[in-house]
């Protein structure tokens, strides 16, 4: 079974390469990446949902699809981390972003949906 993760993940590295899409969900993937150990055995998950743009913020749309890592207490997005702010307390960022049609994703579950659909999501 490890076996079979480590070709999937090897394979979704390769994606990087290959396929162009929103920083976020390549972001959100890679970083639940370095936090696996080849398993599902950590707390946290890939998430993918439908946001609100933060009021004057740059987002050109009300609402916009999102990716980021959660577990428990924190949530964990690329635009918080190139702004050196780092993870972000959950209830804060939900209320934040007012997250829906919310769905998450195991590690092993996640690297094979981006290989078999050849990009980092979404998915669903």
């Amino acid at each position: 079974m490890k076996q079979d993760i480590i070709k999937y993940r090897d394979a979704m590295y390769k994606l990087i390469e290959s396929v162009a899409i929103g920083d976020c969900f390549r972001w959100a993937a890679k970083f639940l990446g370095k936090l696996s150990t080849d398993t599902d055995d950590i707390p946290e998950r890939l998430v993918h949902a439908v946001v609100k743009a933060i009021p004057g913020s740059d987002a050109s749309r009300e609402q916009y699809l999102h990716a980021w890592v959660e577990n428990n207490q924190y949530c964990w997005d690329w635009q918080h981390q190139i702004s050196g702010i780092g993870g972000v307390g959950r209830a804060e960022f939900y209320q934040q972003y007012q997250p829906r049609d919310i769905q998450r994703y195991r590690y092993t579950e996640a690297i094979k949906l981006a290989v078999k659909n050849k990009h980092w999501g979404p998915w669903e």
